[in-house]
């Protein structure tokens, strides 16, 4: 029998393991380009400081990277992509402990990661429409949302008592609550306040005096981020089915599609942005030409 101590790191020898590896750099690195573009995109068109959405979406980014760092652990550490019984056989069970106590962690960022992908785009709704009624109506979507993201954050310290059962269930008279619930409710609330921030802006924009073929090009801009509720939809699917005594298995869909849907709306909130460089572009090569 192998013993923990020389299965350190985990090695990565199944398909399970990869696909989490292999999203969760792709979810590191494409953000990350997509964000760099639009702080290029908005420091190429001004002079100004970054602003308070420009700010957020860095914070966002770095609360997504944190997310998928813990992705790596629980892979190279806690042995996902293994069925429990195989990671206690192979590498003991303190590897389980490493799982527990990373899952917990996932749980927190992963809520911060969707609640701080929001309130930059609130940030920038206020930048880009500053009429009383938008105002308003962002500042109630911001305590809202910061309420909400506070109980989420705090409820799994208080699901199990003592806490250490979250990640230690050799612990006698350890009590949990019920983790599937708490995950569909995190889950389904993510949801509706997506739709509520994407949905804010569009009254708003179909009454611009603009052809409608722009008031059209900007909704689609703006409404680019429905593909988020696509992903967290089909999270919730994925979240019934599972065996919360085979986390380390059989999770793998649940885990994937929620690392996701934060680098999916970092770089979906980079879209409108993106126009500001092609813009630039293309009237400065238009130009060029025109002159010569």
């Amino acid at each position: 029998m192998t013993s923990s101590q020389d299965q350190s790191p985990i090695p990565v020898v199944n398909g399970l393991q990869y696909q989490i590896l292999i999203t969760s750099s792709l979810s590191i690195v494409i953000p990350t380009i997509f964000v760099a573009i639009r702080i290029f995109a908005k420091l190429s068109k001004t002079t100004k400081p970054l602003d308070l959405a420009n700010a957020g979406i860095l914070l966002n980014l770095a609360v997504c990277t944190g997310l998928h760092m813990n992705y790596f652990v629980l892979v190279c550490k806690g042995g996902m992509g293994f069925h429990t019984a195989e990671i206690v056989s192979r590498f003991g069970p303190s590897v389980l402990v490493v799982f527990g106590k990373t899952i917990v962690s996932v749980g927190v960022l992963y809520n911060l990661a969707m609640y701080t992908c929001k309130i930059p785009v609130l940030l920038m709704y206020a930048t880009l429409m500053p009429v009383p009624r938008i105002l308003l109506l962002v500042r109630c979507c911001g305590v809202l949302l910061t309420l909400s993201y506070l109980s989420t954050a705090i409820a799994p310290f208080f699901l199990c008592r003592p806490l250490a059962y979250n990640w230690d269930k050799t612990i006698e008279a350890g009590l949990c609550g019920n983790w599937p619930l708490y995950y569909t409710f995190c889950g389904a609330l993510n949801i509706v306040y997506e739709v509520i921030v994407l949905l804010l802006p569009m009254p708003f924009i179909m009454k611009l005096q603009l052809p409608l073929r722009r008031r059209l090009i900007l909704v689609g801009m703006f409404g680019v981020g429905f593909a988020t509720c696509a992903i967290g939809i089909y999270r919730q699917i994925t979240i019934p089915g599972l065996d919360f005594n085979e986390m380390p298995h059989d999770s793998i869909g649940a885990t994937v599609f929620s690392g996701l849907g934060p680098p999916v709306a970092i770089s979906l909130s980079c879209v409108p942005f993106l126009r500001l460089l092609f813009a630039n572009r293309y009237n400065s090569t238009h130009k060029k030409i025109n002159d010569d």
